[in-house]
């Protein structure tokens, strides 16, 4: 069985990259430009392995798009990846903190 990403992010280089190497290891990349859109995903889709967030995805989110899974029974259950080129110390133990 396939598995299926919901990859959150804008759309430069490195990210594209992300979505190239997902798809050559055999794992669907849903790819959503903001976390309304990639929210929407997830609530729709009880596939979902994976939620794969740049932090500063278009509409700058990736704290409010954690809390909204977290909080959920049903997609409280999905890992959630975070990165970005702006990733800093005082982030990464925000989101940590948040689950």
């Amino acid at each position: 069985m396939e598995q299926k990403a919901v990859v959150v992010c804008g759309q430069d280089e490195p990210w594209k990259q992300l979505r190239k190497m997902l798809e050559r290891i055999g794992v669907e990349a849903v790819v959503e430009p903001s976390c309304k859109r990639g929210h929407k995903v997830i609530e729709h889709d009880p596939d979902i392995d994976v939620v794969i967030i740049d932090h500063a995805a278009a509409d700058n989110c990736g704290i409010t798009f954690l809390d909204k899974i977290r909080r959920s029974p049903r997609l409280g259950r999905i890992p959630v990846l975070v990165g970005g080129r702006s990733f800093n110390e005082s982030l990464v133990a925000e989101y940590t903190e948040r689950g």
